[in-house]
């Protein structure tokens, strides 16, 4: 995680909804620099609901195949630790 992810979760820490123009102005730096940080920490949060709750997978994947990929992977990753 690098210092512009940090900057946009201390923004987001309270808790409270905003839109992309409130973010951005928030976090003080450029309009596709967040799009590009938001789109990282969203994968983020993807890899890690995979190991921790991957019964949920579901809810983070509009794409049926990826989601099958992802539970394969889960599969995967669990017979071989």
């Amino acid at each position: 995680m690098d210092l512009f992810e940090e900057r946009v979760l201390a923004v987001l820490n309270d808790g409270n909804p905003r839109v992309f123009a409130q973010l951005l102005d928030e976090v003080g730096f450029g309009r596709n620099t967040l799009k590009l940080r938001l789109k990282r920490l969203v994968q983020v949060v993807r890899y890690f609901a995979l190991f921790v709750f991957p019964q949920k997978v579901l809810l983070f994947s509009k794409d049926p195949r990826q989601t099958l990929n992802l539970k394969l992977k889960r599969q995967h990753a669990c017979m071989h630790s």
